[in-house]
């Protein structure tokens, strides 16, 4: 899409401030599924599509490269805005842009309000204060905003929690609080939560994206998070010598980041890590227990989070949501391939998610719409289905779906639903997909993000999402009682 258009989308942006209510009472559909809103966020945009220019808004509409809608318009419009205002030194930083909300809205927008105008506004000053959001930047942006916007959507505003098992009865779980601290809780089979129920302690940090963790061993744990300044954050735990380099204390990695990272390892003392750049390519930084590697491009161009897997020693699979919606991939194996792969399935409305039950076998899931997608690897066979096709795996989903093994032939998959409930399947080699491979369990819930699993091994699973106050909310499985009936409130003030 031309930017001739983009001072005109504004426009619409601002005006749409002043729009009837029922215009945007889809918000929080919009935030949930940006890319597919143009058919059923906002009631009344067809009739305000007919009173504008009818060719400029089908070149909105139409353009695959900018998956575009009158939601994303209006938060560009405040993108510009707080863009502004930053340079005029009415807000010096991201808290002060958020803490003199009124303020700048009687500044800015004349004092004018719309309902779901917050989650807009907490987004924007995100993107104002970061490095993708100067004055060029904007005035290039092919894409509007749109998908940046699809980005902050699912994996800034709602605050998708990390969770690991080091060891049986052992669990550890991050999240981003609200003051952009890294929060962490911890559970010991027969000791409980630590530091309580519904205490968390502060790592410190002050970061961008939602934390990531892992753990190559009994006692040791490694975090990362993409820091205010955009660079790569890391610090780590083993049981001997407590935090490193400190409780509070982080060390930084460089990079420009404008994703959460993605993390992977194939054994003692390696560490592998992507994440997507500001210049939209997937960037990667690995350890090999001695020395970090540095960064390297690998090139493409993605929207949203990046994941990397390992499937043994020596081998790493990387999978992105390309600019043009379709899943790419990547691997390495004594190098890493000479281009990416494209394998379809676009355009997804969402990061793809990736696990591995045994050498040489990957399975991927993608959400399209409010539908779920599935395709395998063997190593032996290739992909399933072939190409760029893709398996129906139901229908309902919301958010990031998220996939794991906790065993040899063994798929787990949680995603959230439509109502805001938490879906779930299951997978055993040899006896396919449980409740079916379309079917969905629902195990209730009422959260905000999307949700995350972990396990211990195939006795214990646990899910824990964001609910709809901030807090975290946490449910689990054991082999021969099942799901507990009730989620149980792990507190916690997150987003």
């Amino acid at each position: 899409m031309s930017f001739f258009l983009i001072d005109w989308v504004v426009g619409i942006g601002k005006a749409l401030i002043s729009l009837p209510g029922a215009i945007v009472e889809g918000v929080g559909d919009f935030i949930d599924d940006p890319i597919g809103c143009v058919g059923n966020l906002f009631t009344g945009a067809i009739g305000l599509a007919e009173d504008l220019a009818t060719g400029i808004w089908n070149t909105i509409t139409q353009d695959p490269a900018c998956l575009m809608c009158v939601g994303s318009a209006y938060y560009w419009a405040m993108v510009k805005e707080m863009t502004k205002a930053k340079a005029m030194k009415l807000i010096t930083s991201e808290s002060d842009c958020i803490g003199r909300r009124q303020e700048l809205l009687d500044e800015l927008f004349d004092g004018v309000d719309i309902p779901g105008h917050k989650t807009f506004w907490n987004c924007a000053c995100h993107m104002a204060f970061s490095e993708a959001a100067t004055p060029a930047a904007i005035a290039g942006a092919e894409t509007c905003g749109a998908t940046v916007f699809a980005l902050s959507a699912d994996d800034q505003i709602t605050g998708v929690p990390a969770a690991v098992s080091a060891f049986p009865g052992r669990l550890d779980f991050l999240a981003r609080g609200t003051d952009d601290t890294v929060l962490h809780k911890c559970y010991n089979q027969g000791r409980g939560w630590h530091p309580s129920n519904e205490g968390w302690s502060s790592l410190g940090g002050t970061i961008q994206q939602p934390p990531a963790i892992i753990s190559w061993g009994a006692d040791r744990l490694d975090l990362f998070v993409c820091g205010g300044d955009r660079c790569l954050w890391h610090k780590c735990y083993n049981g001997q010598g407590g935090w490193y380099p400190s409780e509070q204390g982080w060390n930084s990695l460089g990079g420009q980041l404008c994703s959460a990272p993605s993390v992977a390892t194939w054994g003692p003392n390696t560490l592998h890590i992507v994440a997507r750049s500001i210049d939209s390519s997937v960037h990667y930084i690995g350890y090999n227990g001695d020395t970090w590697s540095g960064w390297r491009s690998l090139a493409g161009s993605t929207t949203h989070i990046p994941k990397i897997v390992a499937w043994g020693g020596g081998r790493l699979d990387v999978f992105a949501r390309g600019s043009d919606g379709d899943c790419w991939h990547r691997g390495f194996e004594g190098g890493w391939a000479p281009d990416w792969d494209s394998l379809g399935g676009g355009p997804l409305a969402a990061a793809p998610s990736v696990a591995s039950f045994a050498p040489g076998r990957l399975d991927v899931v993608i959400r399209k719409g409010s539908d779920l997608f599935h395709k395998c690897y063997n190593l032996n066979g290739g992909w399933y289905p072939a190409g760029t096709d893709w398996s129906y795996m139901g229908s309902g989903v919301r958010g990031m779906p998220c996939i794991i093994s906790n065993g040899p032939g063994r798929l787990l998959i949680v995603a959230r639903g439509e109502k805001g409930n938490v879906l779930f399947k299951s997978y055993t080699e040899g006896k396919g997909w449980y409740p079916g491979e379309q079917e969905w369990k629902s195990l209730g819930g009422n959260i905000s993000g999307s949700p995350t699993l972990v396990a211990w091994g195939p006795e214990y699973l646990g899910v824990l999402a964001r609910g709809k106050s901030g807090g975290i909310w946490y449910k689990d499985y054991n082999r021969g009682a099942g799901w507990i009936k009730k989620w149980i409130n792990l507190g916690g003030d997150t987003r």
